[in-house]
């Protein structure tokens, strides 16, 4: 039994294969490459996938153009990449890079694509250089999703930019040369002066213009202006004057106010001529009208071209400061249309129809003469018809909408009068 059973031995372990330590070295940094090749390549992608979501998608975008309608007279457009001008239609739709004129006594409407509108003035002229949204805009909320640029050249316009989404991003900018306004939800005036000055008027919302690097921010009731190749000036009150040179302080080398064009008709029955001149009265230029032993009836006077379009303002006012010494002719004379000094507007209505708003001023009326749109004023003492005593001609009806000429006269037979400011206010 004992010989059934042997002892069992042990079975050595095979000897163990020593592996260098520098294989192991070369294996750990096979590892870590992969691992760091995975990492890179992880990385690639989230940039890549960030790319297209925030740089190649939102710019994908789509062109659009806009409607021009009602055209009053007559506006014109050039298309792109042609050199010959045509007339515009009513209800015509325009492509992007159209450039937009108007003639004189001219107007015309134009309507973006986010429902912003632009309103053309009597010879204005404006491009529209860019008109895009971003096609994945929404999903992707890129910032702008819409944009649109336009350049003026010259004229006037009025832009009423349009938020119609709240979460909607829109730049609008409008263009001359270096000078340029980032416009915010709200109305804004924008004119181009021949001498291409620049200014942005803020009728309501903001505005950022901006100009040889440096930014300037207009608000509701302000306004500013580039004077190439100047910055922006400082914001101040949107009130403007349409008259040039409003006080006389500026002369010809003839020692005339420039920008007025002095009037003298030849008097009736070839009488005594009467004279205009420009002097002083308290240390204020004036410009003085006279005329004495007369016995035909006769007008002098000075008058100033304007030809600007009123329509938007809401306050078109007539400022004067003057004096009346004498008279010979009681009130208006025989007719009411004779003062020793008196004001005249010549306009278009909102028909189209020309017109001629009169303002005479008398000193006295013994002889119950007609004073049709006459009033009396003291003889000798300064009348300030100014702010809200200024002539408010926006309650005209019809309203006016161009205004013409603005003319100051002298009528009558014998007569001393001088005037020392006036001034075409539009707010």
């Amino acid at each position: 039994m004992a010989n059934e059973y042997r002892r069992i031995r042990p079975v050595p372990d095979s000897p163990l294969i020593a592996v260098p330590a520098e294989d192991y070295r070369v294996l750990a940094l096979a590892t870590g490459m992969m691992m760091l090749t995975g990492f890179a390549l992880l990385l690639a992608f989230i940039y890549f996938v960030l790319f297209v979501c925030t740089r190649f998608l939102p710019s994908l975008t789509d062109s659009h153009g806009a409607k021009i309608d009602n055209i009053s007279g007559s506006a014109e457009i050039l298309l792109p990449g042609s050199n010959q001008w045509i007339l515009a239609g009513n209800g015509q739709q325009l492509a992007e890079g159209t450039t937009i004129r108007t003639r004189e006594n001219s107007r015309a409407f134009l309507t973006l694509f986010d429902q912003s509108t632009v309103t053309l003035y009597p010879l204005t002229q404006i491009t529209l250089d860019l008109a895009r949204s971003n096609r994945f805009g929404k999903p992707l909320n890129a910032t702008p999703r819409n944009t649109l640029s336009l350049r003026e050249s010259s004229g006037r316009a009025l832009f009423g930019v349009a938020h119609l989404n709240p979460v909607s991003a829109l730049s609008f900018a409008v263009a001359n040369g270096s000078a340029r306004a980032a416009l915010d939800e709200g109305s804004f005036i924008v004119k181009v002066t021949p001498n291409q000055t620049f200014e942005v008027v803020a009728t309501r919302g903001s505005a950022r213009v901006s100009a040889a690097g440096q930014e300037v921010a207009v608000y509701g009731g302000e306004r500013t202006q580039v004077r190439p190749p100047r910055p922006p000036e400082p914001a101040i009150l949107a009130a403007e004057d349409l008259i040039e040179n409003p006080t006389f302080t500026q002369t010809d080398s003839a020692g005339n106010p420039t920008k007025w064009d002095f009037v003298t008709p030849p008097p009736e029955a070839r009488d005594v001529a009467g004279r205009t001149r420009l002097t002083s009265d308290d240390s204020f230029p004036v410009v003085r009208f006279t005329r004495s032993e007369a016995i035909y009836h006769a007008e002098q006077g000075i008058t100033q071209t304007v030809n600007q379009d009123v329509t938007d303002y809401n306050i078109v006012r007539l400022d004067l400061r003057f004096k009346v010494f004498s008279q010979n002719v009681s009130g208006g004379g025989d007719q009411g249309s004779e003062y020793p000094l008196m004001v005249r507007v010549h306009y278009l209505d909102e028909t189209g129809a020309s017109q001629l708003w009169v303002r005479g001023f008398y000193v006295h009326n013994d002889a119950a003469l007609p004073v049709t749109n006459g009033q009396q004023v003291k003889a000798g003492e300064w009348n300030d018809f100014i702010g809200e005593q200024g002539l408010q001609l926006q309650q005209i009806l019809p309203r006016p909408q161009m205004i013409q000429t603005v003319e100051v006269v002298a009528s009558g037979h014998d007569y001393d009068s001088e005037i020392q400011r006036v001034s075409l206010v539009v707010e």
